[in-house]
């Protein structure tokens, strides 16, 4: 029996010391007191954060020996008082989370407290560090929003600043750009001033202009302003390049009257708030750099219009001066050739139709300049009104039927039943289907075809002169419109032109809100056109004869 019992208790012995032995090497604290608050045990790792030597303590009043952390002893009382307590300590240094629980042999006696504690430091570190890293996160994504909310260089200088400042608590600070070789400041808070010109010789800017590496500097009170370039009072500094790409385009400078001002975090923070402050920057440059190139390509272009008005009006001045002695040549022309009739030999009466030749197509030339001129200036005061389009081109047709006669075409014209009404000017109108019609007949051979179809729907109506003409090359289609252009080929090249009949027409219809139209192909004829709004009936009858817009 003996041996049994000191088996027994060595066995308890060798169990008490391996669990101590856990105990001591865990991050908890156990112990307990009695129910004056002495220490009976007083095991764990922990107990030195709280300034007590495990066992040492034993037959000490934990009252006493925890004096210094009143937040401990104020619990230990509660729970001498029979009160079960849980709560979380922290001095800075350590967190623990204790629990006490009273002893008790009758529910009003309390023999004892029994307390556990367990090191919670790391948990609750990393927790803290969760915390602020995502609220650092929200804080640079709200940064991101303000710096490309917009493109206005002084905005964007001016949000980068108070992001930096309210995340750092700086006391100073400013973003000094580079241009030209010479850094500026052009943004600042506390101390700097805006437009100070920067020694890029001094320490740390020297640095970064060669190495663009942040740095971090702690400064004594001994250090010199003028050569650091930093403020008398200034503790603590952070410099941080400003990089695009791989280029410089300047430095943004934090600085604090207190040491150790900055942590590594917070140093990181804003090297990753300069990338996005470099690039709003260099987004706003460039925004202003595009403004201003596209002030002076506006300007560019303007006097290029003025030279090309220029241009223009003195082909239409010199086409209006020689109308005069065009028609006084033309008329001795006549006279002489009435005189001499019946006098002139073959070939001189050929000099003679020769120059009448030349000169009606000066003449057409010159027609064809101020007809462009003039349309130009009707629509200065152009006279819109409802008009019944087929009764206009019937019109016009009948006026062409004569040349239309000369040539032996077959001349169709294709009119819809029903009245079709428009909203136009019926002068530009008319000078734009003659246009059109009488390009067909000029450009078609003899014994060749020219119809003219009008049709509607209930949006628009279309007009349509179709030729069996000598049809347009493809290449030379896409000019076709252009002032002055005429597609010249080995077919079309005796007849004259000045190349500004559809660009005549094409003015005409996209002023009355139409859209020109046209296909060809040489050898096998064009068809040109255009279609533009129609007026309902509804309102036709609303507005019979009343002006339109």
């Amino acid at each position: 029996d003996i041996t049994e019992r000191i088996q027994a208790e060595t066995a308890l012995r060798e169990s008490e010391q391996r669990l101590r032995a856990i105990i001591n090497h865990a991050p908890v604290i156990l112990f307990e007191l009695d129910e004056q608050g002495t220490f009976v045990l007083s095991e764990g790792k922990g107990l030195r954060s709280l300034g007590i030597e495990p066992l040492v303590v034993n037959g000490s009043n934990a009252l006493e020996v925890l004096a210094h952390h009143p937040a401990i002893t104020q619990r230990i009382e509660r729970a001498l008082s029979g009160e079960t307590v849980e709560f979380i300590f922290d001095d800075d240094t350590v967190v623990f989370q204790m629990s006490f629980t009273p002893v008790k042999q009758q529910p009003d006696h309390v023999t004892g407290v029994i307390g556990v504690a367990t090191d919670v430091t790391e948990q609750i570190r990393a927790r803290d560090d969760a915390a602020e890293s995502s609220a650092r996160l929200k804080l640079l994504r709200d940064i991101d929003a303000q710096l490309t909310a917009t493109l206005d260089l002084s905005n964007v200088l001016r949000a980068a600043m108070q992001a930096a400042v309210s995340a750092t608590n700086a006391d100073d600070g400013y973003i000094a750009l580079l241009n030209d070789g010479r850094l500026t400041i052009t943004e600042s808070t506390g101390h700097y001033d805006m437009g100070t010109k920067l020694d890029l010789k001094s320490a740390p800017l020297a640095d970064i202009l060669k190495r663009q590496i942040p740095v971090q500097i702690e400064h004594d009170k001994q250090h010199a302003p003028v050569k650091n370039g930093v403020l008398p009072s200034t503790q603590s500094q952070m410099v941080i390049p400003l990089t695009y790409g791989e280029n410089l385009i300047g430095v943004l400078n934090l600085e604090s009257k207190h040491k150790h001002a900055f942590d590594v975090d917070t140093f990181s923070f804003v090297k990753s708030l300069a990338i996005r402050a470099a690039a709003a920057v260099e987004n706003a440059r460039l925004y202003a750099l595009s403004q201003t190139q596209l002030v002076t390509l506006q300007e560019l272009y303007d006097k290029v219009r003025g030279l090309e008005q220029i241009k223009t009006d003195m082909i239409r001045i010199a086409a209006h001066d020689l109308r005069n002695p065009l028609s006084a040549a033309m008329g001795y022309l006549s006279m002489i050739s009435n005189e001499l009739q019946g006098t002139l030999s073959n070939t001189q009466q050929d000099y003679i139709t020769m120059l009448d030749n030349s000169l009606r197509a000066i003449q057409k030339i010159i027609s064809d300049i101020l007809s462009l001129q003039r349309i130009e200036a009707l629509q200065e005061r152009a006279s819109y009104e409802l008009i019944e389009i087929n009764k206009l081109v019937e019109t016009v047709f009948t006026n062409n039927q004569p040349s239309a006669q000369a040539k032996q075409l077959d001349y169709q014209l294709s009119l819809p039943s029903h009245p079709i009404k428009v909203c136009a000017d019926s002068a530009q109108m008319r000078e734009a289907i003659d246009n059109l019609i009488y390009n067909a007949i000029k450009y078609t051979p003899d014994k060749g075809s020219v119809n003219v179809r009008v049709s509607a729907n209930p949006q628009t109506v279309t007009l349509e002169v179709i030729d069996t003409g000598y049809g347009i090359p493809e290449q030379l289609q896409d000019r076709l419109f252009q002032p002055f252009f005429r597609a010249k080929t080995a077919q079309t090249r005796h007849i004259e032109g000045t190349g500004l009949g559809l660009h005549l027409v094409k003015n005409i219809v996209e002023r009355h809100s139409g859209k020109m139209h046209f296909q060809s192909k040489q050898g096998k004829g064009s068809t040109f056109g255009f279609e533009m709004p129609l007026i309902s009936e509804e309102a036709a009858k609303k507005k019979p004869a009343a002006p339109c817009s």
